[in-house]
Formats: structure tokens, sequence, C-alpha cells
């Protein structure tokens, strides 16, 4: 059990410094194009993300195979796709794969560790509690 709860706080951890990493690069490229929009290239930064889905997408299905049940090449590529255009409309860039509208882990999003609430009680021990009217709660799937 302990090497569970080993695994799940660098998993937060990473997730955490993701979140971060992105939002710092989002603010910057906004700001880039805000204060000088002679450097901002959407062209290089469509190409960009292109590249660094199809590495992300060839990593994915080279590490986790297809031996996860439900995590199978199409979903881990459709996954990637959608997350890129999620960060490009952070951007207010139009997607770059418009066929893919749907995160197909969208029923993963519950079991998330959302600004360290832990609610699955099963599985983990409760680290940090929020006020109910801060949690944002969803009922989509």
């Amino acid at each position: 059990m302990h090497e569970k709860w080993l695994t799940d706080r660098m998993i937060n951890y990473i997730r955490r410094d993701e979140l971060t990493h992105v939002t710092i690069f989002a603010n910057l490229i906004k700001e880039i194009k805000k204060e000088f929009p002679e450097m901002y290239s959407e062209k290089l930064i469509l190409e960009m993300m292109d590249t660094a889905v199809k590495q992300e997408v060839k990593w994915s299905k080279h590490i986790l195979w297809e031996k996860i049940i439900g995590m199978g090449h199409e979903n881990i590529e459709n996954y990637t796709k959608w997350l890129a255009n999620e960060r490009l409309n952070m951007l207010g860039i139009k997607p770059l794969y418009p066929d893919v509208i749907k995160n197909p882990y969208k029923h993963l999003d519950r079991l998330q560790d959302n600004n360290g609430e832990k609610w699955n009680f099963f599985e983990s021990t409760v680290t940090n509690y929020a006020q109910s009217s801060a949690m944002k709660w969803s009922w989509d799937f």
C-alpha cells in the first residue's frame, strides 16, 4: 500500500508541474503575441504542436502497448490530439485536429486530484480539504 501511495503522490506532483508549465507557457506566448507581434507565428506554433503530438503518440503507444483496458492506440491518439486542441484553444488558436472534439477519457476526470482534494477514500488518504463552494463538480460524462 505504501508503494501505491508514493506512486500516487509522484503522479500528482507531475500533473501539478505539467499544469503549471502549460499555464506559464500559454501566458508567455500570449504576451509575446501582444508585445512583440513580429516574433509571433501561429504557423510555427501549429507545426511545433503537430510534431509534439506525433512524438507523444509514438512514445505513449510504445510505453503502454495495448495492455491497459480502455487505453488502446486509438484512444491514446485521440486523447493526445484532444489535449493539443485544448492547449491551442488556451492561446485562441483554432484546433489542429478539428475531427477530435471529445476527450476519450472524460470518465477519468472524476478520479483526478484537483487542487489536492482526494475523494477516493478506498485508495488514498485525504491530504487537503476544501470548502464545498470551492469544488468544481461536474456531471458531464
